[in-house]
């Protein structure tokens, strides 16, 4: 936002000089203080050495949970700066980045905050008395990961309205309170009329400078100056600024779930006490999940919340569960975060949320637009664009369309843990109007990330600046009203109807196509360097610093939302990186484009503050603005169109990090869809009961898990040894109902006469909605285990089958069975063999079967080739399969972050320590290469199963590094504009040659089981099981495997794990090649049951669908019974390729179609509904009818 000028900041911090100091370099380190108000009788603080400050003024001492001692003695003089100070109230303003800081006010404990509730205005006393004294002590602790530092620590000294009668007649308000009025007013007329600041300079030349020794007639003097200016006031209060009180609070991160708990209940408690004060106070909270916990363990807080909701105090502003990461689940969990979490605000509260409320989630897939209108929602908040590292995102209101065309509302929200802070305010609200035309702007005041909520000092603050002539109308309110409102007010653009993303090129790039594309030879939305956080930090490195040296602090405070430096909003990015002030569509002023402010803070300009005694040039006591005639408030602009993921220009290492929780998570999802599906199909054919509170609880287990610092990885370890027990009790659920559900399927299952007296039926399950053709792997009890074995169908027919023994020692069975019935069964027998099939000799380090011919190279590991036969060409350019360690160090948010420079810092390469033959049999060939790395051991296997496609890639990592990245590369004999990866419930393409700056900043992106890059007549996709992160180029793909952080878990990824990945070469386009189809077999391979004595019944089919949906690029994502009623179930998918397409509903089960339903199960418009659009979600409700298997 443009600045105002120089002299009128000189003046305003000239003003602040009469009723601010700063004292942070006067603190003396002292003992431990807390309770000893003795330690400080006389003038023993005066013997303690003063505590050092760093280069840019914070007292600072080191990291690792460090305590400091602080005190300091003040004594009340006479005057200020000539102003005087008789009766006026004192406060110490204070800031600091400690782990814990408890404030003690002459021995007396006043306050304890942390690191999240980091400031305070504690008041020293109502009534200088000068002469008097007061001793303040500050105990800090440091943080573990970072240094400690007391960012702020200022006297600010304020008249007392209404409190004069001893003194003097009542003075108006101090000369920092009219500083920051003319600051807000400077700040509007700056962004929206600039040339009346020439009035504003001129009526500053008013104030009497050389009667500040006299108080009374200095003051008189700001009056007149005060009441010259009043003409600006109807132009200001035009505008509203809407407060809605907050108090973000991460469900886990740097404490655990139990801590919580204990935080949203003093919070909650906080707030309902406040609003008993403060009767205008509103607050809003989001995560369901938190009220279920309050509702079973504090029933009376949460009643009360109840009663606070219902009379419009309180709002439940959630739209899913929890605030969960969006880039890793899949896309039924999404559905499963609205669906509870809309479904609990409607039972509980009664109504549910038209808010997807989500500030802090690091980056949100493509499809959500679909998703959250089909769970009645109309609004999507955020404010995490915010961290940006290279564009500043453009919008503050928005229309934000999915790739099916359903479309939503976006907002940016203001910072989160804010303060009442007239000139941020001003200064966001400016911006806010500057982008979208509203004078209306919404602020969230209340301390956050902990908790915490609106404090009484904000609230009396707000009540102060409501009632100033020269700050916009202040009033309180709720999100959804407020933007109901905007809505009304606004014309969006009309959402695209045509191209799709990733129909063609040039359509995956929605901005270079937009109305707010800039002009040829304009970069889009570029922004200097310094929009990186660390640039900013106000305890940073000094530029120079190498990559990879350890930095005296890289803490990012002024562009975190949980330590922001002096002046700045909490949780805001500093002035100069705001969005508005880089986009190419703000509205030109005369400013330089990408220029900042200078500062509108007070303390930033002291060092030009006339000194003590100056006087100022005289002036009329009142001047009126020349010729100044109100002008208009801005008319509100068309919402832009936004068409592509809102991609988080950050966190990217989150797609890697602490890889156990992806691997849970995808084991998890997985495991429930089958379980659900396998108990539908087992309730409807009445052999057991649907366990819908079993799989309720399960997935709500699995819900919370995937809260935006759980699933990521960036928590401490104590959080994920409590996640880990939940996922394994999820695990424990869904696996108990698969294999009752199984169980009981298979043994009602039809039987021929066996082909001998000991052969043993076995039952295959296959969960996915195509038929498959596969190896299978049968798990063989002990007793089975010393038995050489065949297996063959059905019908007689020998099937190739190949004995194996697993790395645990257990003897398993693999078969290859052809033709498994989509969403259904086929049975095969095994027969006793007189003898074990021997395993096939193998020459040289070659995996071939009907479709791949794979050489591995003897010196290195990697693949040195792969021959795709059906279109008999190379896939690789070079050698597959490579292993890259990258250093990766230098990031405040290490568990967070990649660093951006990664890619020069380039390590040792991996040595081969063996190759050697595991398996060569008629099913399955085996290859295990081992590497070592430093202290580090790589063990894959290369497995080529007959008559499959892929090349899988089993790997063990035995993972002992440190700050490194590794990554494994693909270089391709195929070169494209683009690569296709999966997301939630659909795919989309991103340039490979970056064109934007947007493309550029995506050098690390996610993915959920696959990539692709193809050139219309082949390609290669990389399947993946659970590791999330790709980068590309024109000619490679590359997943990344681990990465090995410090912070803020010191051993994370460190030890044992196993993954799993495969290539895909294959002819055509991705969706020629079932790419989708075949990464979701990779992860859920057929379940095997062996059925225990059974009488042969006969006269059944010994193969057979549950559900046929057709030859359709439909992908099967629920099967589940329907919420709250037994006599109906819900199919749910989505359109996977892109295009039109249709479904069936036939098969053995007997069901039939309802219509469709939305996300939350309610009945939609009976059309069509086996009409697919391209990417559509689709919903069924289905009715069964009672019958036999």
């Amino acid at each position: 936002a443009p600045a105002p000028p120089p002299q009128i900041l000189a003046i305003l911090d000239r003003l602040r000089s009469l009723s601010q100091l700063d004292v942070r370099g006067t603190w003396h380190r002292c003992p431990s203080v807390a309770g000893e108000s003795e330690t400080f009788s006389g003038d023993a603080g005066a013997a303690w050495p003063l505590a050092p400050l760093n280069d840019r003024g914070h007292v600072f001492w080191p990291q690792g949970k460090v305590p400091l001692g602080l005190h300091q003695r003040f004594t009340w003089p006479t005057d200020f700066n000539g102003y005087p100070l008789a009766g006026l109230r004192a406060r110490l303003a204070l800031r600091w980045w400690a782990n814990r800081a408890d404030i003690f006010v002459n021995g007396e404990h006043r306050q304890t905050g942390d690191i999240f509730d980091c400031w305070t205005r504690i008041v020293l006393t109502d009534s200088i008395v000068p002469g008097e004294s007061v001793d303040v002590a500050l105990e800090l602790l440091s943080p573990g990961h970072d240094q400690g530092a007391l960012v702020q620590a200022e006297l600010v000294f304020e008249t007392v309205e209404g409190a004069w009668s001893e003194f003097e007649a009542d003075l108006g308000p101090e000369p920092g309170f009219v500083a920051d009025e003319l600051a807000v007013l400077a700040t509007y007329l700056a962004q929206f009329d600039p040339a009346q600041l020439d009035s504003l300079a001129q009526a500053l030349e008013g104030i009497a400078w050389d009667a500040v020794a006299n108080r009374a007639q200095f003051h008189q003097s700001l009056q007149n100056l005060r009441d010259g200016l009043k003409d600006f006031s109807p132009w200001l209060k035009q505008r509203t600024l809407h407060c809605l009180g907050h108090a973000h609070l991460d469900l886990a991160w740097l404490w655990p779930v139990a801590d919580t708990w204990q935080a949203a209940e003093n919070t909650f408690r906080s707030v309902l006490a406040l609003q008993k004060d403060f009767p205008e106070l509103t607050f809003t909270h989001s995560s369901p999940a938190l009220f279920a916990w309050l509702e079973e363990h504090q029933p009376d807080l949460f009643a009360t919340i109840q009663q606070a909701v219902k009379a419009g105090r309180w709002a439940i502003d959630a739209g899913l569960w929890v605030e969960p990461d969006l880039n890793l689940p899949g896309g039924e969990a999404i559905a499963r975060q609205i669906l509870y979490g809309q479904t609990y605000c409607l039972e509980k509260f009664g109504a549910v949320s038209a808010i997807a409320w989500l500030p802090d989630t690091f980056g949100f897939s493509w499809q959500l637009p679909q998703l959250l209108t089909q769970g009645g929602i109309r609004y999507f908040a955020t404010q995490k664009l915010r961290w940006n590292d290279t564009n500043p995102f453009p919008h503050k209101l928005f229309t934000w369309q999915g790739p099916d065309g359903s479309a939503i509302t976006g907002v940016t929200l203001p910072p989160i843990g804010s303060d009442i802070d007239p000139v941020a305010m001003a200064t966001y609200a400016c911006q806010w109007e500057a982008n979208t035309g509203f004078v209306d702007a919404l602020w969230l005041p209340g301390v956050g990330d902990h908790g915490g909520g609106p404090t009484r000092d904000m609230l009396q603050k707000a009540q102060r600046w409501a009632d100033s002539p020269f700050f916009p109308t202040l009033t309180w309110g709720h999100a959804v009203p407020f933007l109901d409102a905007l809505t009304r007010d606004s014309r969006a653009e009309a959402p695209s109807t045509g191209q799709t993303h990733g129909s063609a090129p040039t359509s995956v790039h929605p901005i270079a196509h937009s109305s707010i594309a800039p002009s040829i030879g304009q970069t889009h939305g570029s922004a200097p360097t310094s929009v990186h956080p660390i640039a900013h930090s106000p305890i940073a490195p000094s530029t120079g610093q190498t990559h990879g040296s350890a930095p005296t602090s890289v803490h990012p405070i002024a562009h975190s939302s949980i330590a922001p430096s002096i002046g700045q909003t909490h949780g805001s990015a500093p002035t100069s990186v705001h969005p508005i002030a880089h986009s190419p569509i703000a509205p030109s002023t005369g400013q330089t484009h990408g220029s900042a402010p200078t500062s509108v803070h007070p303390i930033a300009h002291s060092s030009i503050a006339p000194s003590i005694g100056q006087t100022h040039g005289s002036a009329p006591t009142s001047v009126h603005p020349t010729a100044h005639s109100p002008i208009h408030p801005s008319t509100p602009h068309p919402l832009r169109l936004w068409r592509d993921e809102l991609y988080l220009e950050l966190h990217r290492g989150c797609y890697t990090t602490h890889g156990d929780q992806k691997q849970y998570n995808r084991r998890c999802e997985d495991l429930l869809f089958q379980a659900e599906l396998f108990a539908s199909v087992a309730a409807i054919y009445d052999l057991q009961p649907y366990p819908a509170a079993e799989l309720e609880t399960a997935w709500k287990q699995v819900l919370f898990n995937q809260f935006h610092d759980i699933l990521p990885g960036s928590s401490i370890p104590e959080v994920f040894e409590d996640a880990n027990q939940e996922w394994r009790a999820a695990l424990e659920r869904g696996d108990r109902i698969l294999q009752s559900s199984l169980c009981a399927l298979a043994q009602r299952c039809p039987l021929p006469a066996p082909p001998h007296s000991e052969a043993v039926p076995v039952v295959l399950f296959n969960p996915l909605n195509w038929a498959r053709s596969e190896v299978v792997a049968i798990a063989l009890s002990p007793a089975m285990a010393s038995t050489p074995w065949q297996a063959q169908n059905a019908e007689g027919q020998a099937l190739l089958t190949q004995p194996v023994t697993q790395s645990t020692g257990a003897e398993s069975l693999l078969v290859y069975v052809p033709a498994i019935p989509s969403v259904g069964y086929r049975l095969i027998w095994l027969v006793p063999s007189a003898v074990a099939q021997p395993s096939s000799p193998t020459a040289g380090w070659v995996l071939e079967n009907e479709h791949l011919c794979a050489t591995v190279d003897p010196a290195t590991g990697a693949i040195a080739s792969l021959i795709d036969k059906a279109t008999d060409t190379e896939t690789f350019q070079g050698s597959g399969n490579q292993l890259q360690v990258f250093k990766d160090a230098g990031q405040y948010w290490d568990a967070w972050n990649i660093a951006p420079d990664y890619q020069d810092h380039p390590q040792d390469h991996f040595q081969l320590q063996s190759l050697a033959w595991v398996e060569s049999g008629p099913v399955r060939q085996t290859l295990r290469i081992v590497h070592a790395f430093n202290q580090s051991t790589i063990t894959q296997d290369y497995c080529l199963d007959v008559n499959s496609p892929l090349l899988a890639v089993h790997t063990q990592v035995d993972w002992h590094e440190t700050q490194v990245v590794l990554k494994v590369a693909f270089p391709l004999t195929v070169s494209a504009a683009e690569a296709t990866y999966e997301i939630p419930f659909g795919a989309i393409a991103r340039a490979t040659t970056p064109i934007t700056p947007q493309d550029s900043a995506k050098w690390e992106v996610p993915a959920l089981r696959w990539a692709d890059l193809s050139d219309g007549e082949r390609g290669a996709s990389i399947l993946t099981d659970y590791k999330h992160g790709f980068d590309a180029t024109a000619n490679q793909l590359r997943l990344t495997l681990l990465k090995a952080p410090v912070w803020p878990d010191p051993g994370c990824d460190r030890g044992l794990q196993t993954f799993s990945y495969a290539i895909y070469p294959h002819a055509q386009g991705w969706q020629q090649a079932k790419t989708v189809q075949a990464a979701r077999s990779f992860n859920l391979p057929i379940q095997a049951c062996i059925v225990p004595n059974s009488a042969s019944l006969t006269g059944g089919k010994f193969a057979a669908s549950f559900l046929d949906l057709g030859d359709t690029t439909f992908v099967l994502s629920a099967f589940k019974q329907a919420e709250g009623d037994q006599n109906q179930y819900i199919l749910r998918g989505y359109e996977s390729a892109g295009a039109d397409s249709t479904i069936t509903l036939s098969g053995a089960l007997p069901v039939a179609a309802i219509g469709p339903v939305n996300l939350l199960e309610q009945p939609q418009e009976k059309n069509a509904w086996n009409a697919l659009t391209a990417w559509q979600v689709v919903s069924l409700a289905i009715a069964p009818s009672q019958a036999k298997l």
